[in-house]
């Protein structure tokens, strides 16, 4: 289903060139542009290599299991259908700490993990929570974003700092308030 969603893209996408007069640069972008993806891949895989392995110190640390502490009243206010099971919790507040400091990437196997035990425990409404909480990810330090900005030249690859910490909260405000309408009408 991608390969055909990529396909259409990619044939608007030369229609469109065509009807505006663009063709030339539409060619040009087709050629250069596999050449980018593979340096962003390059770079992006050097930075998740780099924090994956500081996330590993932090966790030989005991870091990690304090942040999942600091982290786990919180988590067992937001979903307190959850709370008496701590392995869920364990993977909902590993989600959670990787998101903070931007390391998506990391949070994943945490989500999918706290997801697929949420599901199968038939709490619907912590799992409708949860997805907003991931999905708007709260981030004090946008680490990926910032890696991405740097690979594309940017001076100052973190100035977006303090707007990604307000986009993501107005995020999770505005799906949480959607939750909350759409729990009260079913």
């Amino acid at each position: 289903m991608l390969g055909v969603t990529a396909l259409i893209m990619t044939l608007l996408s030369l229609v469109t060139a065509i009807l505006t007069g663009n063709a030339s640069e539409a060619a040009s972008a087709f050629v250069t542009g596999p050449e980018s993806a593979v340096k962003l891949a390059f770079s992006l895989t050097g930075m998740t290599v780099f924090w994956s392995g500081m996330l590993k110190v932090a966790e030989d640390a005991g870091l990690s299991e304090k942040l999942r502490r600091l982290l786990s009243p919180v988590a067992n206010r937001l979903f307190p259908s959850s709370a008496a099971d701590r392995e869920t919790m364990a993977r909902i507040t590993e989600n959670m700490a990787a998101n903070v400091i931007g390391l998506g990437n990391a949070a994943t196997p945490a989500g999918l993990a706290a997801a697929k035990r949420l599901r199968e425990r038939g709490n619907e409404k912590d799992l409708r929570r949860f997805i907003i909480f991931n999905t708007a990810s709260i981030q004090l330090i946008p680490v990926t974003a910032a890696a991405v900005r740097a690979a594309n030249g940017a001076e100052k690859p973190f100035s977006i700092t303090l707007p990604v910490m307000v986009i993501s909260l107005v995020s999770l405000l505005s799906g949480l308030l959607l939750l909350k309408l759409f729990e009260g009408r079913g």
